[in-house]
């Protein structure tokens, strides 16, 4: 009985291995691509952060100014109200990725999504350090780049699947039988990004105002 209940555990695990590297191999020329387009967003929006007028910079440093203030008070929202904003607002950001992966439009729509989310860390994080330095480190490494980092994690991951699928619908390589299985799977997969989103949402919420206000105090 231990044998038979050993030999099926085993070949259980032979089956996950090998579809992980099938997967793998199917998947990683995909999010290769997808990845140089997230690091040219990053990239990009460095350079533009560095180029700005003197009343956009004067607009956006009195913003962050604000910003420092409320955190060295302890002036900021309640955190579940901030992390419920962020967490709708990251649900239509995926489900915008979602629906390209059901259409023929998938890989313009996550090509993007992706480059306008990059560009926005990567202009955000500059900025912070360019303009406010040491403070602005602080900023952007625990209230931008520790976030965004597993929200573009979870959107390239979603992304990666929304294009995969589309270009199987577009090849008409897909079996219209198997459609509600693979739609069920593909959603399930969609939902466990958004969830490693939602999870940075709330590392910026709830972990990063106390460390910032502890690090930062009131002058």
């Amino acid at each position: 009985m231990r044998l038979a209940l050993a030999g099926e555990v085993g070949r259980m695990f032979g089956y996950a291995r090998t579809s992980f590297v099938t997967w793998r191999r199917e998947t990683t020329g995909t999010m290769s691509f997808l990845a140089g387009v997230t690091l040219c967003g990053l990239l990009f929006g460095g350079v533009v952060a560095g180029q700005l007028n003197a009343s956009t910079a004067a607009v956006l440093n009195q913003a962050m100014q604000h910003f420092i203030a409320a955190v060295q008070h302890h002036d900021l929202q309640s955190a579940p109200t901030i992390w419920w904003s962020r967490a709708f607002a990251e649900a239509g950001l995926f489900g915008v990725v979602w629906l390209s992966g059901l259409s023929l439009l998938g890989l313009p729509v996550v090509v993007v999504t992706l480059f306008l989310r990059a560009f926005c860390v990567g202009f955000s994080v500059a900025y912070s350090v360019l303009t406010f330095g040491w403070h602005g480190f602080l900023i952007a490494s625990l209230v931008i780049f520790a976030h965004q980092v597993l929200a573009l994690a979870g959107l390239l991951g979603a992304g990666t699947l929304a294009v995969r699928l589309s270009g199987s619908i577009f090849r008409r390589s897909l079996d219209m039988s198997a459609m509600p299985r693979v739609l069920v799977r593909y959603t399930a997969c969609v939902c466990l990004c958004l969830c490693l989103a939602s999870l940075g949402a709330a590392l910026q919420v709830f972990a990063a105002p106390p460390v910032l206000g502890a690090l930062l105090p009131p002058s």
